[in-house]
């Protein structure tokens, strides 16, 4: 089809045959396409689990002289004295970390103990408020119950009379 128009220089009207080759062939570039990236991405997943497995199974020393060549070493390990500085340094730092720790915990058992306090404070509000509902309902009971008495007892007068 793409024949045609170079050749022709017109647009020919595509039968439906035509129109399905084209779909067919690109289907098929696409598939075949699609199964090239399967298979490099396949084998890059491979070749990855084949490295991971080789390193799972290398002892610790093989492991440190592979890295060391890796960084551009000669494969064998530095020996290195540490001075009383560093030793120093490292005790130092750790004292700092240490001290950091303790200050953040106690700075969380305030939070804590700030957080128990307003907890006891609401709930000894709440009981204080119950309180003197209970008073103030004994009260109106007291009233109520006083108010009944003297009507009786104004009743009494009357039916005596």
């Amino acid at each position: 089809m793409a024949k045609e128009r170079i050749e022709s220089g017109i647009n020919p009207t595509m039968s439906e045959l035509d129109v399905l080759v084209e779909e067919l062939v690109e289907r098929e570039q696409t598939e075949k396409h699609q199964r090239e990236n399967d298979d490099k991405s396949n084998s890059k997943k491979k070749e990855d689990g084949e490295e991971m497995r080789q390193k799972a199974l290398e002892k610790h020393g093989e492991t440190s002289k592979r890295k060391r060549e890796k960084k551009g070493g000669d494969g064998k390990p530095k020996k290195t004295r540490k001075s009383s500085s560093d030793i120093i340094e490292y005790l130092r730092e750790k004292s700092e970390q240490e001290m950091k720790l303790k200050e953040k915990h106690l700075e969380l058992e305030k939070s804590q103990q700030e957080e128990e306090k307003r907890k006891n404070d609401a709930f000894f509000n709440v009981l204080l408020q119950q309180q003197q509902q209970q008073q103030q309902q004994q009260t109106q009971l007291m009233m109520m119950l006083s108010q009944q008495s003297q009507v009786m007892i104004k009743m009494l007068e009357k039916m005596g009379k």
